[in-house]
């Protein structure tokens, strides 16, 4: 148990532990539950897997956890995409790559400035 409590004191553990969830878990829900494609890529891989990956990049500038960490839910919305969505869909690692990377200077702008 103090292992544990010792890893979720962390902070990229939070963010890798709502990676997974956001990024690889809910597209597999929204598959199951039988939303529609278009629904689905809107609400989920437009909107909120992209506020994700931009707050992502604020929250590990604020924690001053390694910038590295934002590749992660890339990687996973990757394999995701290998495993089981079109091709397409990996112009979106690209885009959560790029709104990952400008949430971590966003959070180090705002720092200097305050």
């Amino acid at each position: 148990m103090g292992f544990l409590k010792k890893l979720w004191a962390r902070p990229w553990c939070r963010f890798v532990l709502a990676a997974i969830v956001i990024v690889g878990l809910l597209p597999l829900l929204f598959s199951v539950l039988h939303i529609a494609t278009v629904q689905r890529i809107w609400w989920l891989f437009i909107l909120l897997n992209s506020l994700f990956a931009f707050l992502g990049g604020i929250y590990l500038q604020h924690t001053r956890a390694s910038g590295w960490w934002i590749l992660v839910p890339a990687a996973i919305f990757a394999l995701l995409v290998l495993w089981r969505y079109a091709d397409y869909n990996y112009w979106f690692c690209a885009i959560y790559l790029c709104l990952g990377f400008w949430g971590l200077g966003w959070g180090q702008t705002s720092k200097q400035v305050s």
